[in-house]
């Protein structure tokens, strides 16, 4: 982070507090379709990779009536209240969680969030690419959202933005202007650091593959540092390890909400990252995220 020309990959971990996990998103999604009190006559059951992953009950022991309602919701409201649930406000200051990163020496950003808080907090800082594009804030933002929402019931609003929800990606992703663009920053980073991005698995298959696949072609003949950022780094570190057939990945335990916000803290209003890195500063870091871990009821490993 104190190197230039560095490549972050982010991942829903990078907006952790802003953005709901899927857990949660599920639990709002159902909650605000409840309370809308408007549902469709017919019940055909509705199979799509966003229903499958936000939508469906995890665990029937604890079904209730709004979630009977939801295993039916239209695809067209689902996605337009996942979006509403993945649009946090943009606030004048940013959050801890990217006011690190406006701190740090320019490199590139690969934001697959939804949410645009990247391109918003960061475009000025460093270059941004979201290669799965954002939420079409037009709508989610609309004053009058309630009632776009009762007309999402009979078919969807016309898409603003391009944007890959979730699901397994198409297998042209990686030659849209995003991943052509980001390719020569990829393959000359200084460092490569992929936080709060897990590429996981739904199914037994791994949803983004695509980008997976791009991101080995690319550092195949790399020599630069991968450093995984996460609570639990270690299955991402070995999967790439084992494909690039290295020992240039690191696994980097933190959870970056907690730990972004001692930093900035530490950081005041005109510090750099570059200020709280060094080895004699570190000590004096990690022990105020441990306590922060502490009060937040998490374990520092």
């Amino acid at each position: 982070m104190t190197q230039p020309k560095t490549f972050y990959v982010l991942g829903a971990g990078a907006s952790a507090g802003l953005v709901p996990f899927t857990a949660d998103t599920r639990r709002l999604i159902r909650d605000w379709y409840f309370d809308l009190g408007m549902f469709p006559v017919t019940t055909a059951r509705r199979s799509s990779p966003l229903h499958d992953r936000v939508a469906r009950h995890p665990n029937k022991g604890e079904y209730g009536l709004p979630d009977l309602f939801l295993d039916d919701i239209p695809g067209s409201t689902l996605e337009l209240l996942a979006q509403k649930v993945w649009s946090p406000p943009f606030e004048a200051k940013a959050p801890s969680q990217y006011a690190v990163l406006r701190r740090c020496e320019p490199g590139a950003i690969f934001s697959f969030n939804l949410d645009g808080l990247a391109g918003f907090y960061l475009r000025d800082f460093h270059l941004v690419f979201e290669p799965h594009g954002s939420v079409d804030r037009f709508w989610t933002s609309d004053p009058e959202f309630h009632e776009r929402l009762a007309w999402s019931l009979d078919g969807w609003l016309p898409p603003i933005r391009p944007k890959i929800l979730p699901g397994p990606e198409p297998s042209f992703i990686t030659s849209t202007r995003a991943y052509l663009d980001a390719r020569t920053h990829l393959r000359t980073a200084t460092v490569l650091i992929i936080l709060g991005y897990s590429f996981g698995i739904f199914g037994c298959r791994m949803d983004d593959i695509e980008s997976f696949e791009y991101l080995i072609e690319n550092q195949s003949r790399a020599r630069s540092p991968i450093l995984v950022v996460s609570p639990d780094p270690e299955p991402t570190v070995a999967h790439i390890e084992a494909r690039l057939r290295c020992n240039r990945v690191r696994p980097i335990v933190i959870y970056w909400d907690i730990f972004s916000n001692v930093l900035n803290a530490l950081m005041g209003e005109s510090g750099r990252v570059s200020d709280w890195l060094p080895d004699s500063q570190l000590d004096h870091l990690l022990a105020l995220y441990g306590r922060a871990l502490a009060g937040d009821g998490r374990r520092f490993r």
